[in-house]
C-alpha cells in the first residue's frame, strides 16, 4: 500500500498544517481526565506534537521566522530652514 502525500506551495505536507486545534482538543481532554491520557490518545498526541515540531523546524530552515528583536527604524523628517 502506497501513501500519497500532497505538497502545498510551501513544499510541506498539507496534512500536518492544522495540528494546533487537535493538540488543543487533546489538552482539554487531558485536563478533563485528571491529567491522564489513555494509550491511543497519548499516541495521537505524540504524532501531532512531532508533526508540529517538524513544521516549526521547516519554517526555521526556510528563514520564515524572525530571529531577534524587531527594530523599528524611525524616519526623521528633514526640516528646511526658511527665512521669511
Amino acid at each position: 500500500m502506497q501513501t500519497t502525500i500532497i505538497l502545498s506551495d510551501m513544499n510541506f505536507p498539507t496534512s500536518t498544517v492544522n495540528v494546533l486545534p487537535h493538540l488543543e482538543d487533546l489538552r482539554k481532554v487531558w485536563k478533563e481526565q485528571d491529567f491522564h491520557l489513555n494509550k491511543e490518545q497519548q499516541e495521537e498526541y505524540d504524532i501531532l506534537l512531532k508533526a508540529r515540531r517538524e513544521r516549526v523546524r521547516f519554517f526555521y530552515e526556510s528563514n520564515r521566522v524572525q530571529v531577534g528583536p524587531k527594530v523599528n527604524k524611525k524616519v526623521e523628517e528633514v526640516q528646511e530652514d526658511q527665512d521669511s
